[in-house]
């Protein structure tokens, strides 16, 4: 039952994050090319893996996603100066020119949480389901 209710959830945001992405003329991307754009914003630059942690995807996943958005101008791959082992994630031009429509998204997928949950609701959801994947 509790499954049940967070896979309804997930899918609701996911739909919103979706259509609003849609709304403001920027097709073709999902849910996680979106969450890898914010992601990126929000830590300036990221490697593979921690993009891949980030979003609970496979490598090879996050690699097809990444690789799109590269093709796309959403984002910039940079070779590490020090390790040419390590690449590293950063916003491409097309990527700085949404950033505030990403947090728009953002900042309205928040209100449905205000909306909906008082802030101690909020905080003792977050603090459970953080429990439950110990973060």
């Amino acid at each position: 039952m509790l499954l049940e209710s967070l896979n309804k959830t997930c899918n609701y945001f996911i739909k919103f994050v979706e259509s609003d992405l849609e709304k403001y003329n920027i097709k073709g991307l999902s849910f996680s090319h979106y969450e890898i754009i914010r992601l990126v914003h929000r830590h300036k630059k990221l490697q593979f893996k921690d993009i891949s942690n980030l979003i609970l995807k496979h490598k090879s996943t996050t690699t097809a996603l990444v690789e799109k958005l590269k093709s796309l101008n959403y984002i910039d791959v940079l070779k590490s100066k020090q390790d040419k082992r390590k690449s590293f994630v950063i916003l491409g031009s097309k990527g700085k020119e949404i950033i505030n429509i990403i947090k728009t998204i953002e900042q309205k997928t928040d209100l449905v949480f205000q909306k909906a949950l008082t802030p101690k609701e909020q905080s003792n959801i977050s603090q459970q389901l953080k429990k439950i994947t110990n973060q």
